[in-house]
């Protein structure tokens, strides 16, 4: 057996890291959910395992049959050994049955039944092992800084993904701005997180002074944000590194020189904003849709072919767009994007005719290198109305109305 895959676990920032932190409603009618509240239910001192190992004993007892589907943390004395495990049903006072064997014949053990957790307060990284697929981590706003651990987030499936959602005073009532709960690691050795598999992630700022965030195959991230502040010669520099990933309404930033504020194969961006990385914004293999990026040395540098653009604000860059390679780009399109502000537009290492490049707005020193406008592209000021302070809508007046790559009527949108 193992943790129930309907498990719901609660983070919160000033909760102990001994604490069982999830629960699953096992009884309907009967068992209570201690797992939303800042200490533990119960703690006991005495505890004992049966021959099997999932029979749980304390003579002190203070067992209840509420408890059943609650997580409980056993550990030994000094907490050598530890783990999660969770009470499937309930004797007496004095003995409960576990999901698992916590091994044969212990003696002595520490137990933490229920009570929200903090998994980092004492670099408590196995606790993200405990965690299973399709189960919901719900973590409470504050600062959870991660001393000195990777701080992993378990791998999830291709149908059944690990969700993590932040929440600021009630669950599910989706903060933004700095309500969102902190993910910070001041320990540049280290990421602020990463997520070896499948997994949906909302309302959650990530930070550090490495890398902020590294991601396999399979990630959405949703109203996040990645700060990293980490030093250019950082082997952890990049603040996010994402591989075929959604990012939707993310903000990030990476503001100092030598590595990108995103790397990223197969990545989709829509509505982020990128701002504020001296070298390079978003190093890019994939699409780009309804972004911002601005004040960045390169605003996106593209990495291989199949790179899109499409609905884009690129503002206020050294260059906006950048492809180095010495030979033309396959499947590149560059459609109903605002290019402007920039010292140069874009610029392709050499002539690239195979570009689909058509509807777009250039307005800035040098609008393109190697690379041919569109026959329906504007080259004029897009009268954004306030791009200094990050206001990229269009003036009332602006010629960009209107002059975008329409959608057909039959297209029913």
């Amino acid at each position: 057996m193992a943790i129930d895959a309907g498990t719901v676990w609660e983070l919160r920032a000033e909760a102990p890291s001994y604490a069982g932190g999830g629960f699953a409603d096992l009884n309907p009618g009967t068992s209570v959910d201690y797992s939303q509240q800042d200490s533990p239910q119960l703690t006991l001192t005495d505890i004992a395992t049966d021959g099997a190992g999932t029979g749980v004993s304390s003579a002190t007892g203070g067992f209840t049959a509420a408890m059943v589907g609650n997580v409980v943390y056993l550990s030994r004395v000094g907490h050598l050994t530890k783990g999660f495990y969770q009470i499937v049903s309930y004797t007496d006072t004095n003995n409960v049955t576990i999901d698992r064997s916590a091994g044969a014949g212990k003696v002595n053990w520490l137990a933490y039944v229920g009570g929200a957790i903090n998994p980092l307060a004492h670099k408590q990284d196995n606790f993200w092992s405990a965690v299973r697929t399709g189960n919901i981590v719900w973590v409470r706003t504050g600062t959870y800084t991660n001393g000195g651990i990777a701080g992993s987030f378990s791998a999830g499936t291709s149908t059944i993904p690990l969700r993590v959602y932040g929440y600021e005073t009630a669950r599910g009532d989706m903060p933004t701005a700095d309500n969102r709960p902190l993910w910070d690691q001041p320990d540049s050795t280290y990421h602020a997180c990463h997520f070896t598999g499948y997994a949906n992630v909302r309302h959650l700022r990530f930070r550090s002074v490495g890398r902020t965030l590294s991601t396999s195959t399979g990630a959405t991230f949703y109203n996040c944000k990645m700060t990293s502040s980490g030093l250019a010669s950082a082997s952890y520099a990049t603040a996010v590194l994402a591989s075929q990933n959604v990012l939707v309404l993310c903000e990030l930033d990476h503001p100092v020189a030598g590595k990108e504020a995103l790397t990223s194969s197969g990545a989709t961006l829509i509505a982020c904003f990128i701002h504020d990385a001296p070298t390079v914004g978003a190093a890019l293999n994939g699409h780009l849709i309804h972004c911002a990026v601005t004040r960045c040395g390169t605003g996106v540098k593209i990495t291989a072919n199949n790179t899109h653009f499409y609905g884009c604000v690129i503002y206020g860059n050294t260059t906006g767009i950048l492809w180095e390679g010495a030979s033309a780009l396959a499947n590149l399109n560059i459609v109903n994007n605002i290019i402007s502000g920039n010292t140069t537009g874009a610029s392709f290492g050499a002539a690239d005719l195979k570009a689909v490049v058509d509807h777009n707005c250039w307005y800035n020193t040098t609008d393109v290198v190697n690379l041919t406008k569109g026959p329906n592209d504007l080259s004029t000021d897009p009268l954004l109305v306030d791009p200094t302070n990050d206001d990229f809508r269009l003036q009332t007046t602006s010629p960009c109305h209107g002059a975008g790559l329409q959608l057909g009527a039959s297209v029913g949108l």
